[in-house]
C-alpha cells in the first residue's frame, strides 16, 4: 500500500476513534446525570452555619459548643475548608435550617478516617454516635456504606438546637451532606446496591472471561487485563465503602491501608497490560523503559505500607498514577499513527475513563461537591473503559488466530510445492540415469558388441581398444549403482566411505589430499549423508578427469540451526564449472534445495571451490 494512503488510513482511525470515544463518554455522562438526579430527587443540600478548625487533637465538644454561643462572625462557613494533614474540622448547621420531615444526615463521601456526630439539645445535652474507617463497620448508628446520622428534632422531650460534625481526614477534605427522608433513604440505598452490584458483576464477568482465555491461548496481556480488572475493580470497592461493610465490618483502619495497595496493584498491572496490549516496546523502546519503570517503583511501595508511616509512598503511588495515564494517551495515539491496529481500543477506552476518573477525584478534592451526577462518573467510566478494552481483547484474538490461519495455510502450500518437487525430482533423476543408460553406456556396449562381430569375421581387431570399452561400461555400471545406492554407506559409515573414496580415487595420484570431518553422523539423517557421499563422489570425479591441480582439500562440518556445509577446493587452473559436472551437479543442487539449501561454485583466493548447503531438516518440517 503507498506510505501516503497508510498514513491517512491511520488518521481517518484516529479521528473516528475520538468521535466514538467521545459520543460513548457523553452517554456515560448523561447516563450518570440521571442517575444522580433521580436519586437526589428528594433530599436537600446541608448549608452548615459555622466551621472552625483544630490543629490538635485537645478541642472538645464542649469548647466547640461555647464558640457557637459566641455567635463570633469569623466562625461562618464559607465552602471552604483548612487544608491541613492532620487536625479536626468541626462544621455544624441550626436544627431550624433542617426541614422537620428530614430523618437522616448522609456523607457523599464514603472514604472518610474519622466522623463524630453530635446532637445538641437546647438545654445543653450531647449526643454522640461516630462512623469513618477508624470504627469498625458494626459500630455504626446506621448500618450504610456511606457515613449516615439520625437527625433528631427531639432528644429525651427536648428540643435540638443544633448539629455538629466533627472531621479528621488526611490532606483536602471536601464534605458534601444531604438531608433525606426515610423512604428516600432506603430507596437510595437499595439503588445503589443494585448499581454497585452491576458493575462488580460486570468487572467479574470480564476478568472470568479473560481469565478463561489466558488458561487458553496462554497470552500474557489476558493475564495482566486480568489483573487490572480485579486490582482496580477492588479499589473502587473500597473507595464506594462496600468493602468495609461486607468484607472488613469488624476491623477498623484497613481502607486506606488496602486502598494504596491496590492503588500499586493497578498502576502495575495497567503499565504491563498497555505494553503488551500495544507492543509497545515495538513501536517506542524510550515510552516502555518509563512505564515499567513507574511500575516496578509502585509495587515496591508495598511493603513499607505495612511498617512505617505510609504518607510519602501514598504520595509517591499518587505520582506514578498520574504519570501512568499521561503517558499512556500519548503512547496510545503514536502506536495507532505507526500502524498498530489495535491501538486504538487502548485510546477509546482512555478518552473514556481519564476524564470520568478525573471528574471523581475532583470531587473528592472538593470540586463538584454537590454536582451529584459526577458520584457515579468513575464507576461507569470504568465499566465502559473494561468492555472497550475487552472489545480490542476480541479483535486481537482475532488477529491471532487470521495469522495462525495464514501460517497455516502457506505451510500447506509450501507442503504441496515439496511434494511436487520431489516427484519432478524424482522423475529428473529418472531421466537423467536413463539418458546416462542410453546415450553412454549402451553406446558403449553396442560398440562392444560390433567389435565381437568384427573380430568373428577378422583376426585384425584391436584387443586394447576392446578392453578399454569393457572397463568404461563396468566403471559406469559402478558409478550408477553408487549414485543409486551406496552400499558402503551401510557398512562403514558416513566418515570412513568419504576416505575410502579418496585413498581409493585420489591416493594412487600425485594430489596431495586432505579431509576435514567436523559432523557427528549420528545427528544427521540418512538423507543428509547420501548427499555428502554424492557430494565427495562428484568432487573427486571432477578433480580427476578435469583438473590439474596438485592441492585437494574435503571440509566437512555442522553449524547453527541444523545447517550442514560440505566444501571441497582445489588449486588447479581450471575449476568447478557444471559443464564439468554434467547431471551430478544438476542432481547436487536438485537435493540440497529439497533440504532447504542450495550448490554453487566460485574461485576464491586462486583456488576453485564447491559449496553445498543444506538444512539436516527441511525448513518446512522445522
Amino acid at each position: 500500500m503507498d506510505p501516503n494512503k497508510q498514513a491517512s488510513t491511520r488518521l481517518n482511525r484516529l479521528l473516528i476513534t475520538v468521535c466514538v470515544a467521545s459520543s460513548i463518554l457523553l452517554s456515560i455522562s448523561l447516563l450518570a446525570k440521571n442517575f444522580g438526579d433521580y436519586i437526589r430527587a428528594d433530599t436537600d443540600a446541608v448549608n452548615f452555619n459555622g466551621y472552625y478548625f483544630s490543629d490538635d487533637n485537645t478541642t472538645s465538644v464542649e469548647d466547640v459548643i461555647k464558640l457557637i454561643q459566641t455567635k463570633d462572625e469569623n466562625l461562618k462557613f464559607n465552602g471552604e475548608l483548612e487544608s491541613k494533614n492532620y487536625g479536626s474540622h468541626w462544621l455544624w448547621v441550626n436544627a431550624d435550617a433542617v426541614n422537620s420531615r428530614m430523618k437522616i444526615f448522609l456523607v457523599e463521601l464514603a472514604w472518610l478516617d474519622r466522623i463524630q456526630f453530635y446532637t445538641v439539645t437546647d438545654s445543653g445535652g450531647v449526643y454522640q454516635s461516630a462512623a469513618g474507617d477508624d470504627l469498625p463497620f458494626y459500630k455504626r448508628v446506621i448500618p450504610f456504606r456511606k457515613p449516615s446520622f439520625p437527625i433528631a428534632i427531639e432528644v429525651d422531650k427536648k428540643k435540638t438546637g443544633f448539629y455538629i460534625f466533627e472531621i479528621g481526614a488526611q490532606g483536602r477534605l471536601s464534605f458534601p451532606v444531604l438531608a433525606a427522608d426515610q423512604k428516600t433513604f432506603d430507596a437510595q440505598r437499595d439503588l445503589d446496591h443494585f448499581f454497585y452490584g452491576g458493575i462488580v458483576a460486570i468487572l467479574l464477568a470480564l476478568g472470568a472471561y479473560n481469565a478463561t482465555i489466558f488458561f487458553s491461548l496462554r497470552e500474557n496481556v489476558h493475564f495482566y487485563y486480568m489483573f487490572y480488572i480485579f486490582a482496580f475493580g477492588f479499589l473502587q470497592i473500597i473507595a464506594s465503602g462496600m468493602a468495609q461493610q461486607y468484607l472488613w465490618p469488624n476491623a477498623k483502619d484497613l481502607s486506606s491501608l488496602y486502598a494504596h495497595i491496590f492503588l500499586a496493584l493497578t498502576n502495575f498491572s495497567i503499565t504491563y497490560f498497555v505494553i503488551h496490549f500495544i507492543s509497545l516496546k515495538t513501536y517506542s523502546n524510550l515510552l516502555f523503559h518509563l512505564l515499567r519503570a513507574l511500575a516496578w517503583t509502585s509495587l515496591s511501595c508495598i511493603p513499607f505500607l505495612f511498617f512505617f508511616d505510609y504518607f510519602p509512598f501514598k504520595t509517591v503511588l499518587h505520582s506514578c498514577s498520574f504519570v501512568i495515564m499521561a503517558l499512556i494517551f500519548p503512547a496510545a495515539i503514536y502506536t495507532l499513527l505507526r500502524g498498530n491496529e489495535v491501538a486504538h481500543y487502548l485510546l477509546a477506552s482512555n478518552i473514556v475513563l481519564f476524564p470520568s476518573v478525573a471528574i471523581g477525584l475532583l470531587r473528592f478534592l472538593g470540586m463538584f461537591e454537590h454536582a451529584y451526577w459526577a458520584e457515579h462518573l468513575s464507576e461507569l467510566g470504568i465499566a465502559a473503559e473494561a468492555l472497550i478494552l475487552s472489545v480490542g481483547l476480541a479483535y486481537r484474538v482475532n488477529l491471532l488466530r487470521q495469522e495462525k490461519d495464514n501460517i497455516a495455510l502457506a505451510r500447506e502450500i509450501e507442503k504441496s510445492s515439496f511434494a511436487q518437487k520431489v516427484i519432478q525430482s524424482k522423475e529428473d533423476e529418472r531421466k537423467t540415469i536413463g539418458r546416462a543408460l542410453h546415450d553412454s553406456l549402451g553406446h558403449k556396449i553396442l560398440t562392444i558388441k560390433n567389435s565381437i562381430q568384427s573380430a568373428m569375421l577378422s583376426e585384425s581387431v584391436n584387443h586394447e581398444n576392446l578392453f578399454d570399452l569393457v572397463d568404461q561400461a563396468i566403471e559406469e555400471v559402478r558409478d550408477l549403482s553408487h549414485l543409486l545406492h551406496p552400499a558402503i554407506l551401510d557398512h562403514l559409515g558416513l566418515e570412513k566411505s568419504v576416505a575410502s573414496i579418496l585413498r581409493s580415487s585420489v591416493g594412487p595420484t600425485k594430489v596431495n589430499y586432505e579431509l576435514e570431518f567436523a559432523l557427528e553422523t549420528e545427528a544427521i539423517t540418512y538423507e543428509s549423508q547420501l548427499l555428502l557421499y554424492r557430494a565427495t563422489q562428484e568432487s573427486v570425479n571432477n578433480l580427476i578427469k578435469h583438473s590439474d591441480a596438485s592441492q585437494f582439500k574435503i571440509k566437512i562440518e555442522s553449524r547453527m540451526n541444523s545447517e550442514v556445509v560440505f566444501s571441497a577446493e582445489d588449486n588447479g587452473s581450471t575449476g568447478f564449472l557444471e559443464q564439468d559436472f554434467g547431471y551430478g551437479l544438476t542432481m547436487l543442487k536438485q537435493q540440497a534445495v529439497l533440504l532447504g539449501g542450495d550448490a554453487s561454485t566460485c574461485k576464491n583466493n586462486g583456488t576453485n571451490q564447491l559449496i553445498v548447503k543444506f538444512f539436516d531438516r527441511p525448513e518446512v518440517d522445522r
